[in-house]
């Protein structure tokens, strides 16, 4: 009878949170984290105070040398079936009245759950960059729905792809501020910047209410 009550509360508790989207904001305010990898041509990365978007922290990085096109992996997203949706976004700067560096939003699939740089494909992204006038921070954002291709996809990386443009050491330097997540599984196990995993909703209330039931009993 206690085996069919907790079945019957479980099969209750997923079909109530079926579907639910799970969403998720970074903006480097423990003054520790900074990315979950990077490829390309990154000198270095920061979780610094010199510039932000919005509180007190941001992220800084710098390209060195100039070549290519230098990425940072802010989020990562693993457990995804055909049809799963992410949508994420970051602001971006460039100082210096910079009319060379600029930002934009890619992402590519990884294969295995386990390593961030089991690189699939690409995933694509916004073809529209932050300004490179460097006056102000900007906002760009994409949405991508989740291909699996027949299992060899498993997760997806959001990159903030960097563009200087110029040989010029001034103009090297990048910061992106307040970076957005949201994710349509309630499923999906979600990797933040500072490299913690974000608690998953419905697991979390599944287990505690078990758990107070459980204890009752």
């Amino acid at each position: 009878m206690k085996l069919m009550i907790i079945t019957g509360l479980t099969l209750f508790l997923l079909a109530l949170t079926a579907g639910a989207e799970q969403t998720y904001t970074y903006g480097w305010e423990d003054g520790i984290g900074t990315v979950l990898g990077t490829f390309g041509n990154v000198g270095s990365v920061e979780n610094t105070d010199e510039i932000v978007q919005s509180d007190t922290r941001s992220l800084k990085a710098v390209e060195d040398p100039i070549s290519g096109t230098p990425q940072l992996y802010i989020w990562w997203v693993t457990g995804l079936t055909d049809g799963d949706t992410v949508e994420s976004s970051f602001y971006g700067y460039a100082p210096n009245d910079n009319t060379y560096a600029r930002q934009r939003i890619w992402a590519h699939y990884t294969s295995d759950p386990n390593d961030i740089d089991s690189y699939a494909t690409s995933a694509g992204g916004n073809e529209t960059y932050t300004s490179d006038i460097g006056l102000d921070w900007q906002q760009v954002t994409n949405k991508w729905i989740m291909n699996t291709s027949g299992g060899t996809n498993d997760g997806i990386v959001i990159e903030a792809r960097m563009y200087s443009g110029t040989t010029d050491a001034s103009y090297y330097t990048h910061y992106i501020d307040t970076t957005a997540i949201t994710v349509s599984s309630d499923t999906a196990v979600i990797h933040r910047a500072d490299g913690t995993v974000v608690p998953e909703p419905s697991a979390l209330v599944l287990a505690a209410l078990l758990g107070m039931f459980l204890k009752r009993k």
